[in-house]
């Protein structure tokens, strides 16, 4: 066992590291949202409404970088007008309203991919264990709604988790602060203090929109060993900001 109480990493081999290099670097060629649940070890997601030509991402990557099912990725093996079906199965059940992005890799990278010297089953068997060491290390929670008054007397939490967990996903919106703003600001533990890392503005222009993890922070999910999320704002109010989370904690 490591210091903090996970398992010793098992690191991928510099070959299998430099394929999934390439995979994260591929471009997006388009994205949506799942539009019905998929169990566990299902292989098919309907990605409608779209107008896709037949097998048009036969090899390309689909990823699930935000929402129940994230994170996780799979090859694709065919596609339909609105579906598209991935070698094997996902690893995590998926629910409607998951986002994905599908990642069309160059034919120098997908070639990298396929090399023999480099091993794809050797990739996509270690992204699997890597994915079954944190699916056992944390255990996924419900949604969590929440409805915080932001004003500017002090900062109001949106979460704030103080032992060791990852944030899948969490989306919010502010209702309109007129001339004011309210920062939603990220907290994350920097050499052992509880430290503020990133900020994001919610204003009179922007306030009618949902935003997620990734349009305020530029991150698709979050992991650490004390998070925390709050909301204030610069004057008046109180403005009601309202959304849900998911997160898991170590061990449950």
């Amino acid at each position: 066992m490591g210091s903090e109480g996970f398992p010793q990493q098992q690191y991928m081999s510099a070959a299998a590291l430099a394929g999934v290099l390439g995979i994260v670097r591929a471009p997006v060629v388009d994205a949506g949202a799942v539009q019905t649940d998929v169990v566990q070890g299902g292989n098919t997601i309907d990605g409608g409404p779209k107008n896709w030509a037949t097998n048009c991402f036969r090899s390309f990557l689909i990823e699930i970088y935000e929402g129940y099912g994230a994170p996780q990725v799979g090859i694709i093996a065919s596609n339909g007008r609105e579906t598209v079906t991935i070698e094997g199965g996902w690893f995590k059940a998926i629910k409607k309203g998951d986002k994905y992005r599908i990642l069309g890799a160059s034919p120098k990278a997908y070639s990298e991919l396929v090399n023999p010297d480099h091993g794809l089953a050797e990739i996509k068997s270690e992204v699997r264990d890597i994915e079954l060491k944190l699916d056992s290390i944390f255990q996924t929670k419900e949604a969590t709604a929440f409805s915080v008054e932001a004003s500017n007397a002090a900062e109001a939490d949106i979460l704030h988790l103080t032992q060791t967990a990852a944030v899948e996903s969490l989306r919010l919106k502010c209702a309109d602060p007129g001339n004011n703003a309210v920062t939603v600001r990220l907290y994350e533990l920097v050499n052992g203090v509880l430290t503020e890392v990133d900020s994001f503005v919610i204003n009179g222009a922007n306030f009618g929109e949902y935003f997620n993890l990734m349009d305020m922070f530029n991150l698709c999910r979050l992991v650490g060993d004390q998070l925390q999320i709050t909301v204030r704002a610069s004057a008046g109010g109180p403005y009601t900001v309202t959304g849900q989370y998911t997160h898991s904690l170590q061990g449950g």
